[in-house]
């Protein structure tokens, strides 16, 4: 005769199950887009609701953390919020010396963007001054450095009146994007 084992779920499992089934019906319903930064507010909102505020992580730490996503969705956020969020979500895949590391991404964008605020708009010169940033740094591995026209989205040889400056980057085995966008006269 074989027994029979039931399980049952922990607590823990039965709030993960809760926070999944949660956000996916906000999503089918339409009260929560398919926007990353709008489930990501649902998911810390919810779990911020089922914490037990013991713990400064949960407590203080998924408070701040609805707030800048908030700041986000608002439109309130400044340019150091969305570096805050992004340093998070990056960092938790990187070593502390691969998070050193990835600071190469945020020179090569600076050197791109003085490149062009200087008056370069030669795609094929942006793109091997940023790859040479990023070269110098041994744990960096480019995935693609682009120029793209700001309106048509295509690889251009020229920056025009508008240009999105991409780059994917791997530290390690995580990839990691950055860009920024050039506007004649902005």
């Amino acid at each position: 005769m074989a027994l029979i084992e039931i399980e049952r779920p922990t607590a823990a499992h039965a709030v993960m199950e809760d926070v999944c089934d949660t956000i996916a019906r906000r999503a089918q319903s339409g009260s929560v887009g398919t926007c990353p930064v709008e489930l990501t507010d649902a998911f810390v909102s919810l779990s911020a609701s089922q914490s037990c505020g013991k713990c400064v992580s949960c407590r203080v730490g998924l408070a701040q953390m609805r707030n800048l996503v908030e700041a986000i969705l608002d439109g309130r956020a400044s340019e150091r919020d969305v570096d805050v969020l992004e340093r998070t979500a990056r960092n938790a895949y990187l070593s502390a010396e691969e998070r050193q590391a990835a600071l190469v991404l945020s020179r090569a964008v600076f050197a791109g963007k003085e490149a062009v605020e200087a008056g370069e708009r030669d795609a094929a010169v942006l793109k091997a001054l940023m790859s040479g940033i990023i070269e110098a740094e041994p744990l960096a591995r480019i995935d693609y450095v682009e120029v793209v026209d700001g309106a048509t989205m295509q690889p251009t040889d020229a920056i025009g009146a508008m240009a999105l400056i991409a780059m994917a980057v791997y530290i390690g085995s995580t990839r990691l994007i950055d860009n920024f966008i050039f506007e004649e006269g902005n």
